[in-house]
C-alpha cells in the first residue's frame, strides 16, 4: 500500500496518497511520508505537532529518514519543545541508520559550532566522512578543503 501511496504523492494527489498510508499499518515509510505531509501541508493543513507525531512513530521502528526529520523538529522545536540534546542524539541515531543527511547535519554542527556544541574541525571531517560514505556527494568539496586546513594546522 505504501507505493500506492508514493505513485499517488509523485502525480501531486496527497489526499490520496495519505488514504493509502494510513491503511498501510506499521509501515515505517508510510508513517515518514504522513508526517512529511503534515510538516508541509501537502494534502492536509500544515500541522507540526502531527507531523512530530508521525515522525516518532517511525523513528521507533527505526526509519532513517523520520529520525533525521525528528531531530530537526527538536532543533526547531516544531510540534515538541525544543531539546538540543535530544536532537543531537537523533542526528547520530539517524547517521548510524545510514541517513546521509544527518551526517552532514552533525558535520555543520561541528564545523560551525552549532546547537551549543564547540566548533570541532576533527569531528566535524569525521561526520563529513561518514556522509560522503552514505552517498552524499555534495560534501565531498567539505571533505578536501577541511583535510588540507587540518593537515596545516
Amino acid at each position: 500500500m505504501f507505493e500506492l501511496g508514493e505513485g499517488l504523492y509523485a502525480a501531486y494527489e496527497f489526499k490520496r496518497a495519505i488514504y493509502w498510508w494510513h491503511r498501510a499499518t506499521g509501515d515505517a515509510d508510510a508513517m515518514c511520508w504522513i508526517g512529511r505531509c503534515y510538516y508541509n501541508g501537502f494534502g492536509v493543513k500544515e500541522d507540526d505537532t502531527k507531523a512530530f507525531e508521525w515522525f516518532e512513530r517511525a523513528s521507533g521502528c527505526g526509519h532513517a529518514e523520520a529520525t533525521y526529520y525528528l531531530a530537526g523538529c527538536y532543533v526547531e522545536g516544531l510540534g515538541v519543545e525544543k531539546n538540543i540534546v535530544k536532537s543531537l542524539e537523533l542526528y547520530v541515531k539517524a547517521a548510524e541508520l545510514g541517513e546521509k543527511g544527518a551526517a552532514y547535519e552533525l558535520g555543520i554542527i561541528y564545523h560551525c559550532g552549532r546547537c551549543g556544541v564547540a566548533v570541532n574541525k576533527t569531528e566535524a571531517l569525521k561526520w563529513y566522512r561518514v556522509a560522503v560514505e552514505l552517498g552524499d556527494t555534495f560534501v565531498q568539496g567539505a571533505v578536501t578543503k577541511l583535510e588540507a586546513e587540518l593537515a596545516t594546522a
